[in-house]
């Protein structure tokens, strides 16, 4: 089965829906995905796309941890860009810190773009050192990637999103969930073509879709990206193209 692409959704008032999508409401889950959560996490998504998937699994891996090591529950109950933006100033440097210490602060620059001047997390990004076509063009690939629920990033996000639930206690095993808890604990360190992923990666899918209909669902960032997005892309300097009222989220020079 050939899933859609973001090229393959029509762009109206600043959000992005497949055509299937406008007959359906609420969103479908798959659909929650591309315009909601995925914006949401789209850090981790950042982290993800520099490079050897098991090395930046485990630098990610080690971010929420310290994370839940060092900032309280009820600040964090979602790694989510919405409830990062909320951090007091105290937490905002704690969280700073981490990225440092695992040398990924450098790989959300893109992020500032759809950022608030006056954030706290945009000026410790310091994205002054990439240029605006830089940090357009590696937002564009990744939200290009993410706008299949199903590929290798997005199931890698979702794997992420588990792990913190699990490391939290928010979600138990029990023994005859064996084949479930050593397929989770396995993920990271596996080859994408090994064999076992045909059942850990829809596995991982359909528990993140579950638990997250009872964690994790304010959005209001993904709201404001994709509002900022579209005032971004009506400046003199890059717009989005459009063709017969297709989005294909290429900046260009105007």
């Amino acid at each position: 089965m050939e899933h859609s692409k973001l090229s393959e959704h029509n762009f109206e008032k600043g959000i992005f829906k497949s055509e299937m999508s406008e007959l359906l409401t609420p969103l479908t889950k798959e659909e929650d995905w591309v315009h909601a959560k995925s914006v949401e996490y789209m850090w981790l998504a950042l982290i993800l796309y520099q490079g050897e998937r098991t090395t930046h699994l485990e630098k990610c891996m080690n971010i929420l941890r310290k994370m839940s090591d060092s900032i309280d529950e009820k600040h964090i109950e979602t790694p989510s860009l919405t409830n990062i933006l909320l951090f007091s100033k105290e937490n905002q440097e704690i969280f700073t810190l981490i990225l440092k210490e695992e040398d990924v602060l450098n790989s959300l620059a893109p992020i500032s773009l759809v950022l608030d001047d006056l954030s706290l997390f945009k000026k410790e990004l310091r994205a002054y050192q990439f240029t605006v076509e830089e940090r357009l063009d590696k937002l564009n690939l990744v939200l290009e990637e993410l706008s299949d629920h199903q590929s290798q990033l997005s199931t890698d996000i979702r794997y992420l999103l588990l792990y913190q639930y699990i490391m939290r206690g928010k979600i138990l095993f029990n023994d005859s969930q064996k084949e479930i808890m050593d397929g989770l604990k396995d993920y990271p360190y596996l080859n994408i073509e090994n064999e076992r992923m045909r059942f850990i990666r829809p596995t991982i899918r359909s528990m993140e879709i579950g638990i997250s209909q009872t964690f994790g669902r304010n959005n209001s960032f993904s709201k404001s990206f994709w509002k900022s997005i579209g005032q971004y892309t009506e400046c003199e300097i890059f717009s989005i193209k459009i063709n017969e009222n297709k989005a294909d989220l290429t900046f260009i020079k105007t």
